[in-house]
């Protein structure tokens, strides 16, 4: 038969100071914290409508390094804004602006 000593020390609570749990739990808990980040931004991302359009039809489609292909309406612009950069590469240094006249 178990003494009444043996019986309330194998069902008494642990103290705070003794628990294990809280440890455990404080160790969990940066761990749940950086999976709700990680699900957050998963949703965020996966929810964008950006990415529920078809490829032909998103932003940039056909488009080959950022230059718009011909019979786009942003072609025109493009090729004036690579000629003036070309334009102003080619200028020499210390070189007027405009020729005299």
């Amino acid at each position: 038969m178990l003494s009444p000593d043996i019986a309330a020390a194998a069902i008494r609570l642990p103290r705070g100071e003794e628990s294990s749990i809280a440890v455990i739990v404080g160790g969990v808990i940066p761990f749940v914290g950086a999976g709700a980040v990680i699900w957050l931004l998963w949703r965020a991302v996966g929810s964008n409508p950006e990415n529920d359009l078809p490829p032909e039809e998103r932003l940039g489609a056909g488009w080959d390094h950022g230059v718009p292909p011909e019979g786009h309406p942003l072609a025109a612009q493009a090729k004036a804004e690579a000629d003036a950069e070309a334009a102003e590469r080619t200028k020499k240094e210390g070189e007027p602006e405009d020729p005299p006249s």
